[in-house]
């Protein structure tokens, strides 16, 4: 399918990543649920022309290539080298005839090949004769925290190893839900870890005009067209996030004729949106959706015409001052802007839907440098049992780390490892630390069936937990 849309379609976005490709750098393109993540990048590769005003005199010399790494046939090397030939082979109309017939010559020689040996060193000819015209490379990784999630540990060492044999050729530009932060095991990746974290380019709400157009197209079979008053509600409503906006317009297609002032009290009760709703604010961290609440609130308090400016602008600094840097981040996600009357949530749904879900998100655990309290947001964690409080300061001591069962064991109890007189020795196991593991849950998660501070995993073979201090996104 072809996508359409303005030449100055997500020009913010598209600017970003313009500078990283006239950087030969790599980076992460991250999107929240319903954002239009994977339309961007699959409108970049499809019209790599977009680029051209970007990238000025280099525009001919990128070469953006899609590779689809969320269905691998298999996960062997093999594979993983013929696709990316695959990927060049589907993309061989956009080089001139030389290196067009490299292209098919290389892919239809090692489609069938097992050997990995083959198969890499056909990727390597082609990138070879790239680099002699010269030619920057940018392989486009859409959905790569889902790759990660079943890739091998010689997989990713092979794409770290392409990118350092070819540093003056080949950057990526990988596509996400969230950092690579948040992948299952992100050590796994070595130094590309550091590739992709340094340079974020958020997908969130769309510009006016953008949105405007997913509206259009929205409702392009109505019997009637959109007034700008109704266009206007529906942005306002919606808050330019393009599942959202597609979510009204398709309910706009059969119920055009309900008043304007109707709207937000009808959809509010809309099961479609709801489920968006809940997915986007499910995706943010602990921290983030307390900040948003935080936003919600001052934005009542704004509504109040009762209120002295003096009160206003006290509220609004006391808004800062707790929640500064996850402010901007929320603002860099596009959750929220600033105008004349100070922070204000993106979209009426969304912040009705947060008025609804209630302050249930209990913000980041942390240590008071004055007082070496425990806080979660603004509530001190008091009167904790001593293993309790031991275990939770060394978690915040040693954030995102995997814990091995049996380090924490050792960590915790190592005081506690002989008895009342002192002499004998105690052994502890996994069933002295469950317990205190689910007594901090029951602290500090709003759900403890569903954690977002104290993680499991397995692996290495034992297993264990991390710790998450903004409290990761579902």
């Amino acid at each position: 399918m072809t996508l359409k849309h303005a030449p100055n379609y997500r020009a913010q976005e598209m600017q970003t990543i313009a500078e990283w490709i006239l950087a030969g750098e790599s980076g992460s393109v991250v999107g929240l649920p319903g954002c239009g993540r994977s339309n961007l990048l699959d409108f970049l590769c499809q019209k790599p022309e977009i680029l051209v005003p970007y990238l000025r005199e280099q525009a001919k010399q990128v070469a953006l290539i899609p590779v689809d790494l969320n269905n691998l046939p298999a996960t062997d090397l093999a594979t993983l080298y013929r696709v990316i030939l695959r990927a060049f082979y589907w993309a061989r109309h956009r080089f001139d005839q030389p290196i067009y017939d490299i292209i098919s010559e290389l892919y239809l020689d090692t489609r069938t090949t097992t050997d990995p040996f083959v198969a890499q060193s056909a990727v390597h000819e082609l990138f070879f004769a790239l680099e002699a015209l010269p030619m920057q490379l940018v392989l486009v990784l859409n959905r790569f925290d889902y790759f990660c999630e079943t890739a091998t540990p010689s997989a990713l060492n092979t794409l770290r190893g392409l990118r350092d044999s070819f540093k003056e050729t080949l950057s990526f530009i990988v596509g996400m839900r969230q950092e690579v932060a948040y992948l299952p095991d992100p050590e796994a990746l070595g130094n590309m870890y550091d590739l992709l974290d340094r340079r974020i380019c958020w997908v969130g709400a769309m510009m006016d005009s953008d949105a405007a157009d997913v509206i259009q197209r929205a409702v392009q079979t109505a019997p009637r067209h959109l007034n700008n008053e109704e266009l206007q509600e529906i942005l306002t409503l919606a808050g330019n996030f393009p599942a959202l906006l597609k979510a009204v317009g398709d309910w706009w297609l059969t119920n055009n004729n309900v008043p304007l002032v109707r709207w937000a009290s009808i959809l509010a009760d809309q099961h479609s949106l709801d489920y968006r709703l809940a997915r986007l604010w499910e995706a943010l961290t602990q921290e983030e959706q307390f900040a948003l609440s935080a936003v919600r609130a001052w934005q009542e308090e704004v509504s109040q015409k009762s209120k002295m400016k003096g009160h206003l602008d006290k509220a609004r600094q006391n808004l800062e001052d707790e929640h500064g840097n996850i402010l901007l981040r929320l603002l860099a996600k596009g959750l929220i802007y600033q105008n004349e009357r100070g922070w204000q949530i993106k979209g009426d749904l969304l912040a009705d839907y947060i008025r609804r879900v209630g302050p249930s998100s209990l913000g980041r655990i942390r240590i008071d440098e004055q007082t070496e309290e425990i806080y979660q947001g603004l509530t001190a964690l008091r009167n904790l049992p001593p293993l309790e409080d031991k275990m939770l300061r060394y978690f915040i001591k040693y954030p995102y780390k995997r814990h091995l069962y049996s380090s924490l064991i050792n960590e915790i109890f190592s005081t506690d490892a002989r008895d009342d007189e002192g002499e004998k020795f105690v052994e502890r196991t996994r069933q002295d630390l469950f317990p205190l593991i689910r007594n901090l849950r029951k602290r500090i998660e709003a759900d403890t069936t569903k954690p977002r501070y104290i993680i499991n995993w397995t692996g290495n073979p034992e297993g264990g937990y991390q710790f998450y201090p903004e409290g990761r996104p579902e």
